[in-house]
């Protein structure tokens, strides 16, 4: 009725878990039968899904024993039965077994928590005033927190303790965390500036899902009149790639420098990988929205956090051209960087769409690297590249890939 994987990818809809360190059953696991999370409900109760030969199924139950007991019933596309788990005295692993319904024998099923295997302060967390990204480089810390203020924190890694002082819009302070045994939760406490009085401030890890990454579409409105119709590229790209269980794709638009911008910045608070595709129109001086040019240094600025950006790229004209990539990775620090690809020409924008959709999908679906997409593409489909075909209604794209 089931099978062992060895690998398998975990794909949730809903938001990454935090992973805590003594939170009983709640967080993820690799257990016998693929990837799980499990959340409490309410009171006793508790539910999760598995992933069964990259089919999402479901398990839920009650808590025994205080709480190291799990007995549950789960619902396969295929099966269903009852099980349980008992926790391990230090909370790091369960044992437990299951029986399929209308079976009387029971089969063994184990599962190890995960752990971030580091004592770093590396990573996305969710902690008392938000979420938070930080990146640490040696003994410096920086990052961001609460997506709404995009408030910062900077400062230095002493005695395993990181005293940091941080700036939101109305306010500034200082404070300080250190890491727990395990590394995947933070305690400390913070104080504004002027005042004497300490408040406590804590968080936990939210670690990636495995093998899950995200599709991010920043798209400009192209329609210039009433006269025309609605069309998007992101929608397209949105549909595409819905067959894809390991994909999670979000689509956003934006009018301004500011809207550009918001959307951005939270990149950073996402803990797994992620391509980021600003769809625009574009120039030799970066990319236009309406009266507005948002420029290569403004594009940095905006990704400044975003440890996590695996590709940026520019489904725009000209953006590739002339000095706009190099003064975006010019201006990046050493901790985050990422290539960058686009075009060098004004290029069709059915012709765009064609060579992205073969792009993204080596890279989101058949887990190559951004360079090893961008050789293939070419190879592929040469008119991408700069070899234009005779008496073809395309001119040669000149799509280029800049290694930070």
């Amino acid at each position: 009725m089931k099978k062992q994987l060895v690998f398998v990818f975990f794909w949730m809809i809903v938001n990454s878990v935090t992973a805590q360190a003594w939170d009983g059953f709640l967080g993820n696991w690799n257990t016998t039968f693929g990837v799980m999370k499990l959340e409490k409900v309410e009171g006793n109760q508790l539910k999760g899904v598995y992933m069964l030969s990259q089919q999402s199924c479901q398990i839920e139950g009650y808590l025994e024993n205080q709480g190291k007991k799990f007995i549950f019933t789960y619902r396969e596309p295929q099966a269903s039965g009852e099980g349980y788990f008992e926790l391990a005295e230090n909370g790091l692993s369960f044992s437990g077994f299951w029986r399929q319904k209308g079976h009387s024998d029971w089969q063994p099923w184990k599962g190890e928590r995960f752990s971030s295997n580091q004592k770093s302060f590396n990573g996305v967390w969710k902690t008392d005033y938000g979420t938070m990204r930080l990146i640490q480089n040696k003994q410096e810390i920086e990052g961001v927190y609460d997506p709404e203020l995009h408030a910062t924190i900077h400062g230095v890694l002493s005695n395993n303790r990181f005293n940091f002082t941080y700036q939101e819009p109305n306010a500034e302070g200082e404070g300080w965390f250190e890491l727990t045994e395990t590394g995947n939760r933070l305690k400390g406490a913070w104080r504004e500036k002027g005042s004497q009085q300490w408040r406590k401030w804590e968080g936990s890890r939210i670690l990636p899902m495995p093998g899950l990454k995200w599709l991010v579409v920043v798209e400009a409105r192209w329609e210039t009149s009433l006269e025309q119709k609605e069309f998007s590229f992101g929608e397209m790209l949105k549909s595409f790639f819905a067959r894809i269980a390991n994909v999670q794709v979000r689509h956003r638009y934006f009018t301004d420098k500011n809207s550009f911008t918001k959307w951005v910045q939270q990149i950073a608070y996402l803990p797994e990988p992620v391509v980021l595709s600003i769809a625009s129109h574009g120039s030799v001086q970066g990319i236009t929205v309406g009266q507005e040019t948002i420029t290569g240094n403004q594009i940095s600025q905006a990704l400044r956090y975003a440890a996590n950006l695996e590709l940026l790229h520019f489904s725009a004209c000209l953006m590739m051209k002339e000095q706009v990539p190099k003064e975006i990775h010019n201006n990046m620090s050493n901790a985050v960087h990422f290539p960058i690809s686009g075009y060098s020409t004004s290029v069709d924008w059915s012709l765009s769409a064609i060579i992205e959709f073969l792009y993204f999908d080596m890279i989101l679906s058949r887990d190559m690297s951004p360079q090893l997409a961008a050789k293939n593409l070419l190879e592929i489909l040469p008119l991408a590249g700069d070899k234009a075909l005779l008496n073809q209604p395309f001119p040669a794209a000149g799509f280029v890939l800049l290694e930070p």
